[in-house]
């Protein structure tokens, strides 16, 4: 199964998203942490398809969370370190590398 992995820089440190192709009709989005049901329904939604995004893939930073999910004291806010913008980036990263998996 071929593997396409999308290297880049956020908050100072390097992340990689993945995504594993010719599974039928479905395709794995691996990102690195834990990421938020609505992260995944914004992936695919972006791409159109019906991709498993997994969590934990070749790094663990921790939540990746919503920006809306970043106010307040809760449990997931004051367990990351990541900026708001991160969820954004990562949807973008994964969409990006996804859709070359497509092609």
């Amino acid at each position: 199964m071929p593997v396409f992995t999308l290297r880049f820089s956020l908050d100072k440190r390097l992340f990689e998203v993945s995504t594993i192709s010719e599974m039928g009709t479905d395709m794995l989005v691996a990102l690195p942490g834990e990421p938020f049901v609505e992260t995944g329904k914004a992936i695919n939604e972006r791409l159109g398809t019906n991709a498993i995004v997994l969590g934990y893939g070749n790094d663990n930073v921790r939540y990746i969370l919503p920006a809306s999910a970043h106010q307040g004291d809760k449990y997931e806010s004051l367990g990351t370190w990541l900026s708001p913008r991160a969820e954004t980036v990562l949807i973008d990263a994964a969409v990006e590398v996804a859709q070359k998996a497509l092609l």
